[in-house]
């Protein structure tokens, strides 16, 4: 014995070589969706509402995902264009201490469903590929919203804002 895992019948690759973990159960993506893959920055902006699962997100929850609105939008290391984008985290129930700027959001804005607080206390980096896979866009807030949020991060007085505010007066 070599110590080698037997390799299934039917995993080639395109050059008819034996590879474990590959052929099998595998779908071909529409075009659309490769083409979104391949640009994930366009139809993404500045104050759009996603619902974006917990794990991708600095917030601790019960939930498995959570309402978050994008406030900014961050360019790779070689320049435009952007690669991730800077997520606040909303909650639907006040669970926030007298420290955080918060922006009360009624439901119907920008797509929310209920009432939603989001708490200016640490931003979410998102890649934009992981966004356009795992994220699910509900809406856009107006200006007046965004210009709320913006004010809100630049009162607060949490440091894990400090990129989200370089981003938004770099824009």
């Amino acid at each position: 014995m070599t110590g080698k895992r037997p390799v299934p019948a039917g995993t080639e690759d395109r050059l008819g070589r034996r590879v474990a973990g590959r052929g099998q159960g595998r779908t071909s993506l529409p075009d659309e969706v490769l083409k979104q893959l391949k640009q994930p920055h366009l139809g993404v902006g500045v104050g759009q509402i996603w619902v974006i699962p917990t794990e991708y997100l600095n917030w601790k929850s019960v939930s498995s995902s959570r309402w978050c609105v994008l406030l900014a939008l961050e360019d790779g290391v070689t320049g435009p264009p952007p690669v991730r984008a800077h997520f606040v985290v909303g909650s639907t129930k006040p669970e926030f201490d007298n420290l955080v700027s918060v922006v009360d959001v009624p439901a119907g804005e920008g797509g929310l469903e209920e009432r939603t607080l989001f708490a200016f206390k640490a931003s979410s980096p998102v890649a934009l590929s992981l966004l356009r896979v795992e994220g699910v866009f509900k809406g856009t807030l107006s200006s007046d919203w965004i210009d709320m949020m913006f004010a809100a991060i630049t009162d607060s007085p949490h440091s894990s804002l400090i990129t989200l505010r370089r981003l938004i007066r770099d824009a």
